[in-house]
């Protein structure tokens, strides 16, 4: 036997029993049925080959693909994207040799070492050991797959306990490498469900896939079981003071709201006028009378803003914010996929440790730390942050608009810079202003390069959420512009999803010009926002190939997300 065979052999039936020493335990059984198999296959194939061809058999034959009847829609996105969960729906009604032939049909390089090991299996049943395992491959090639998930989830495991973990004394108390490592192993359990999304198109490898999806896998658990053990030492209006948005709006939406744009609004005055003073925002104090009256004055100012009817008064604010916070505690202890963006905001209550600066009192700092580091960066910088990282415009284009204005002259010099102030720079400048707030812990260079790294996830989506905020007032002003038939047309069709049909019947329209006023009314709010750019930046946006299909798609997104309810966080 070559030592290529025998690589791929160990690699699919040798599983790591300990977390503190590299050693490997071999399944004789499983060793055996795949040394079969290895021997017919004269394809000698890299470990992803393999991977793939049993992720394959595992879904097709494992109670997936096979047993439903294909379907048109699903089958028109496999031609763009070969996920595994789209494949499983498209050739439900197919052979295997029929999805492998597609496979390299549509990405050959990745793909035909997967083919070449069917054919010569299939070539092969006259080994009693190869036919017995083309009868009935799922279980078998499920568990060559487990074994070679739960190696790759043992390094995944590690680094995130490095990464997350071991800085935090309290966290490393509660969930030690062991506990990382079982949490990886449950995910490394379910192959076809752990690798639902993989793309099959793509040269990177299964192996690859699943480290970033096992990583997810145990940030996921532990994030959770965090958020829900923090949200109940959080009073109702701690809970409100640091909570995000999207999570609000989910939460008032499973509770059946009536009135989410009205609440949103509501704790969004909350958040601004209710600044409390206390070392620890968990347990907040109710608002004074003078405060809720404050709030329900700010509100009854911002609402013809938004269209919204409904006034408000200091007894309905404090009612509103009470209903809000139940439904937000009734819908985090009801979900299961808890998102994972909230644990940035709700760690260790510890005072002299560094997950002080991960509660929510922190993250409130850390918006203001922000915006006073952006503002120091060099004023060109900073507009090729915001049209890169907020528009989504090219690099390439953002240097032919910036570049020679910053000393950068060629786009790779330009790239490598711009790289350097948001993941150095920026952050580092973010870390400088929070120790002026938290002196007591940032008292030292290894602490702050500590922190920099803990808190790099919510600086890096901060960074994003406020270069892309910088655009939304002028969308908003030209909002106010349209007649009130245009935005009752793109709110149906961007946040109530209607076709142009419906929207028609419920006007008495026709689709045409349904459609013509829709098309118009986007165009308005891209003009209005290309003009305000090219004023605001001084620069000329024909010279940027990007700048069209971006600037319809950031207008798509704000539609979409009602980026026009957001308070401006920056001035112009």
């Amino acid at each position: 036997m070559t030592k290529q065979e025998n690589d791929i052999i160990k690699e699919f039936s040798e599983f790591r029993i300990y977390v503190d020493r590299q050693k490997l335990e071999p399944d004789p059984k499983l060793a055996r049925k795949l040394k079969s198999l290895v021997d017919v296959a004269a394809f000698r194939g890299n470990q992803d080959a393999w991977a793939r061809y049993f992720l394959l058999l595992a879904a097709f034959y494992g109670g997936g693909l096979g047993n439903a009847q294909g379907r048109g829609k699903k089958k028109e996105k496999a031609k763009d994207r070969l996920i595994l969960d789209i494949l499983r729906e498209t050739f439900a009604s197919s052979s295997l040799e029929s999805l492998i032939e597609y496979l390299v049909k549509q990405a050959s390089e990745p793909n035909q070492g997967v083919q070449t090991i069917y054919h010569q299996l299939v070539a092969g049943q006259n080994s009693l050991e190869v036919a017995k395992f083309l009868s009935n491959p799922a279980p078998d090639a499920n568990a060559f797959l487990v074994v070679h998930l739960q190696k790759i989830g043992w390094y995944a495991a590690r680094k995130f306990y490095t990464q997350r973990i071991d800085l935090s004394p309290s966290l490393k108390q509660r969930y030690p490498l062991e506990e990382c490592c079982q949490i990886a192993n449950q995910g490394a359990s379910q192959p076809t469900k752990l690798l639902k999304q993989f793309d099959f198109q793509y040269k990177n490898t299964i192996k690859t896939y699943a480290n970033a999806r096992i990583f997810g896998v145990v940030k996921n658990k532990i994030d959770r079981d965090n958020l829900q053990a923090r949200t109940k030492s959080f009073s109702d209006y701690g809970l409100l003071r640091h909570i995000r948005k999207k999570e609000l709006r989910e939460a008032l939406t499973s509770s059946g709201n009536g009135l989410i744009q009205c609440f949103c609004l509501a704790i969004q005055c909350y958040q601004e006028i209710y600044q409390p003073r206390q070392n620890s925002s968990n347990r907040l104090q109710p608002p004074t009378q003078e405060q809720l009256q404050a709030i329900a004055a700010r509100y009854n100012q911002l609402r013809q803003q938004f269209n919204l009817s409904e006034s408000a008064t200091g007894e309905s604010i404090q009612d509103w914010l009470l209903t809000a916070a139940q439904a937000v505690r009734d819908y985090r202890s009801q979900s299961v996929d808890c998102s994972t963006e909230y644990v940035g905001e709700l760690g260790n209550d510890l005072p002299d440790s560094i997950d002080a600066l991960i509660q929510t009192e922190a993250i409130a700092h850390l918006k203001t730390a922000f915006e006073q580091a952006f503002s120091g960066l060099p004023k060109p910088v900073q507009d090729s942050l915001r049209l890169w990282l907020g528009l989504g415009f090219t690099q390439e284009d953002v240097a032919r608009l910036f570049g020679s204005s910053l000393g950068w002259q060629t786009q790779s010099q330009f790239s490598r810079n711009i790289g350097k102030y948001r993941k150095k720079i920026l952050p580092q400048a973010v870390i400088q202003n929070l120790s002026k707030t938290y002196p007591e812990i940032l008292g030292s260079p290894k602490k702050i390069d500590q922190i920099s790294s803990r808190l790099q996830d919510e600086i890096k989506e901060y960074t994003r959420e406020f270069c892309q905020s910088y655009f939304y007032p002028p969308l908003a002003a030209q909002w106010q512009q349209l007649e009130q038939e245009e935005r009752l047309i793109l709110e149906r069709y961007h946040r109530l999803r209607w076709d142009e049909q419906q929207i028609a019947e419920k006007l008495n329209s026709s689709v045409s010009e349904v459609k013509s006023k829709l098309s118009n009314s986007q165009e308005k709010l891209r003009t209005s926002l290309e003009l305000y750019i090219e004023t605001t930046f001084n620069i000329q946006l024909s010279v940027c190939n990007s700048a069209q299909p971006k600037l319809t798609k950031f207008v798509e997104m704000w539609l979409v997300e009602e980026g026009r309810e957001e308070a401006p966080r920056q001035s112009s």
